[in-house]
């Protein structure tokens, strides 16, 4: 069969298909491949794993009208080209344009991703508002076309059938975008000093701003018996944490910034606890990766992210925008670092048990007919 996977930018390619992809190709799939924010390397390694590559005009973050009509007239158009039997789009825009752009085309199988409920949400102030009507709006037209949406966890499904966004599709659960516990070997975690380590994107709904936050409040008791490690890149637009924000918490020495990184597993070595304070996700990649390697967990008790965490027995989950609770969690550890091999351990458990890559991509290749 031919099959087109439709991603945002063509790193997410690599970094969390990348290994769906791969199964598609060994199965004997003609597998292909688009997105915008497209980068040689990334394009070079789909190539080395068997996949063709077209690039698309999208504006990932962007509220144009007459540029997303142009980022749907370029799907279709590589569509047209492509002809393929399967399209799986996944994150909001290759979602809505995606599935339009495939039933405008006639493809005979079209699937959707749900990565995280994101701006389908209730929002917290006027705009936000309006912004989720406009996308529950697009989500309702585009899901009438689809055959079969796969969830990261149950409340965005929830979500969704609240607003009648679900039709007559097939619905799907999995455990995120999996996690390859091969790739992400067991380490011994490192606890002098006592490390917190946050991996996401500078966005203030990732938690960066309540991290920093209890950085502080530790760094002042603890001094250099604690660090708080954060790693990441910058986003435009709203929502984005201010470099002038950041420079500050480098020059009160509360924060250690090592910008984005393509491999984490170093620096997730030589952490003793995973953090993430996000205000929501569909599955968190960074998570599952810090449990397949050993690390406790600490993060919010909002849907995506509670999914992973056990309370007390793989790390802790904190309420969502609370950076003093946040740093409370966080003290735990610092007085009890006994309790961080222990956890680590259960995460890695539940890491091969529940998130192994191979299985979710097993789930995902049956329910396409692959």
């Amino acid at each position: 069969m031919r099959i087109l996977v439709i991603g945002g930018i063509s790193r997410s390619l690599i970094n969390f298909r990348g290994q769906m992809l791969e199964s598609m190709v060994s199965s004997g799939h003609e597998v292909y491949a688009c997105s915008g924010e497209v980068e040689e390397e990334c394009v070079e390694r789909l190539r080395g794993i068997g996949v063709v590559f077209h690039p698309v005009d999208l504006e990932r973050r962007g509220t144009s009208v007459f540029r997303d009509v142009r980022y749907l007239r370029s799907l279709k158009g590589v569509i047209e080209h492509v002809k393929p039997d399967v399209v799986l789009g996944y994150t909001v825009k290759p979602v809505v344009y995606g599935s339009i752009a495939a039933w405008r085309c006639k493809v005979p199988l079209i699937a959707a991703m749900i990565t995280g409920a994101g701006a389908a949400q209730p929002g917290r102030t006027i705009k936000q508002g309006i912004v989720g009507r406009i996308a529950r709006a697009l989500y309702s037209i585009s899901l009438r076309h689809v055959d079969v949406i796969f969830f990261q966890n149950e409340s965005d499904e929830t979500l969704f059938r609240r607003y009648r966004l679900i039709h007559n599709s097939r619905v799907v659960q999995i455990a995120g975008s999996g996690v390859d516990n091969s790739h992400y070997g067991l380490t011994d975690a490192i606890t002098k000093p006592l490390t917190f380590l946050l991996i996401a994107r500078l966005l203030v709904n990732k938690g960066v701003l309540d991290f920093a936050a209890a950085a502080m409040t530790l760094r002042k008791k603890y001094g250099d018996r604690v660090r708080f490690v954060l790693v990441g890149p910058f986003e435009s637009g709203n929502g984005g944490i201010s470099r002038h924000d950041l420079e500050s918490w480098q020059r009160s020495e509360c924060i250690e910034y090592l910008g984005p990184l393509d491999d984490v597993r170093d620096v997730m070595a030589s952490a003793s606890v995973y953090v993430l304070p996000s205000y929501r996700e569909g599955t968190p990649r960074t998570v599952l990766e810090a449990m397949s390697m050993g690390r406790p967990v600490i993060t919010t008790d909002v849907p995506g992210c509670r999914e992973t965490v056990v309370d007390g027995q793989n790390g802790y989950l904190v309420p969502v925008r609370d950076p003093i609770s946040l740093a409370n969690a966080m003290e735990r550890f610092i007085t009890n670092p006994h309790t961080i091999a222990e956890m680590g351990l259960r995460g890695r458990e539940i890491a091969m048990s529940k998130f192994d890559v191979k299985k979710v991509n097993a789930v995902i290749l049956k329910e396409l007919g692959l």
